[in-house]
């Protein structure tokens, strides 16, 4: 008996689905008229619809009869056919083979190892992909190591894999988890340029920073980056954030402020611009330096400046730009622990340059900030400063005050390069979580001089 004779819905043209994810993968599905509005289904009908005797696309008369067929298939035919309902979005096909091989819902190619969950995932029938979770089926990885959700975020099915990502019964999905081609399901759905399925994806538990960070060195919370130039990348160690709930600490204890220990997006743009100025045998400090990546940009440039100072206020992230400075083996960068209202612990000379990005989230910074600006600087010393269009408390004062202290400053937009990946990788899907807000925000230019 030919089992395709199941299939009640002749297909009038079919269309390719390139699998990205399996190159040997091609995947056919047919395109018929809706039925019924199968795909959105509403909460008080959607449990009656999985049931195994409740066909959805024919009349009973018709099931029954279907029912029949599939009672004199052989098991080989009832897997293969199984596949292929899966694979068309033939539901109530489904129906009648799991009544009668209750098996399949646990059944994988023996060659590819694929699954009914990947055939509907890819090919975008969400009501197949309710019906085989609703009757439990495994969430499995096929031989090329990709799960059903992979195939959904490489086809764009941004519905499916909303669908999959919320779904409490499914324990074993992990968004980050590789393939043996080593990409995820979010690099599949940076790939298919679909935002829903971004957005769905980075909404799951498994999309932490900290999972990202236990790919590198020997401690969970942290991981070395290497940046822009891949023949001879800046090395930048980023450390887990202390204090989750209260980075930024209170007013009255400062130096407990840990938001330096990861590296904010508005200083890669700092760093960029930094790389096209010149700073021979020149003096920069870098204020609210963090990880350091601005100042040891500076540090790398040739020719190299005298010196270059990187300061911060909270011990461990002090700690951490010294690390850096030795990852990097620089001897002209020295880490001070500085402090605004101590000028005990600034540099022991005035300087030429001072950098910095992202400073001001209070308001009430302003006039502190400002003041040590100018007066670490010499006559005719430049501070360069880049900070998000909008969006920070007291931005609006400090740039107006500076600009008041210095009559010739220039301002201009960041240029579309400055937001590009830093990583040398080229990982888009690690960089976005790492640095979200690269992409997601608009950054300014400042350039204050010193009269």
């Amino acid at each position: 008996m030919d089992s395709h004779s199941l299939i009640c819905f002749s297909p009038t043209n079919t269309k390719n689905l390139g699998m990205k994810v399996d190159s040997n993968i091609v995947l056919t599905a047919r395109e018929r008229e809706p039925q019924c509005g199968l795909q959105i289904m509403a909460s008080s009908e959607e449990e009656s619809m999985l049931h195994l005797d409740n066909p959805q696309e024919m009349t009973m008369e018709e099931f029954n009869s279907l029912k029949s067929e599939v009672a004199e298939l052989s098991e080989n035919e009832a897997q293969q056919e199984w596949l292929d309902s899966c694979r068309y979005g033939e539901v109530d096909v489904l129906r009648a083979l799991l009544s009668r091989f209750p098996r399949l819902i646990s059944y994988a190619d023996s060659e590819s190892e694929n699954t009914g969950l990947h055939m509907a995932c890819a090919n975008g029938h969400l009501h197949v992909v309710k019906f085989l979770v609703y009757h439990e089926h495994k969430f499995m990885k096929n031989k090329s190591g990709n799960t059903p959700l992979h195939w959904a975020a490489s086809n764009g099915q941004a519905g499916i894999v909303n669908y999959l990502t919320k779904n409490s019964t499914l324990n074993d999905i992990d968004v980050l988890e590789k393939n043996r081609f080593g990409r995820s399901a979010l690099t599949e759905g940076f790939s298919s340029q679909k935002e829903g399925v971004v957005e769905a994806l980075l909404e799951h538990d498994s999309a932490t920073e900290d999972k990202l960070l236990s790919v590198s060195g020997d401690s969970k919370s942290q991981v070395v980056h290497k940046l822009f130039a891949k023949e001879s990348p800046l090395l930048i160690r980023e450390l887990a954030i202390v204090n989750g709930d209260n980075p930024f600490a209170d007013a009255e204890r400062p130096d407990q402020d840990t938001t330096g220990l990861s590296i904010w997006s508005a200083s890669l743009v700092l760093a960029r611009w930094l790389h096209t100025k010149s700073w021979d045998n020149s003096t920069i400090v870098e204020l609210g330096a963090g990880c350091g990546v601005p100042g040891l940009t500076v540090a790398s440039c040739n020719p190299n400046p005298r010196r270059v100072f990187v300061t911060d206020l909270n011990p461990q992230t002090v700690e951490n730009l010294g690390y850096n400075i030795k990852l990097n083996e620089f001897d002209n960068v020295e880490a001070l622990r500085m402090d605004w209202c101590d000028k005990s612990t600034w540099p022991k000379e005035k300087v030429d340059y001072v950098v910095g990005s992202d400073l001001v989230y209070q308001k009430s910074l302003v006039p502190l900030l400002s003041g040590v600006v100018m007066e670490l600087m010499n006559a005719g010393g430049i501070f360069f400063y880049v900070a998000p269009e909008t969006g920070r408390d007291g931005l609006e004062e400090f740039i107006n005050h500076m600009k008041n202290e210095c009559p010739e400053w220039k301002e201009t937009k960041a240029p579309a390069e400055y937001h590009a990946n830093p990583l040398t990788s080229g990982d888009d899907e690690e960089c976005f979580l790492h640095f979200q807000e690269l992409s997601s925000l608009k950054y300014m230019l400042y350039e204050f001089p010193k009269p």
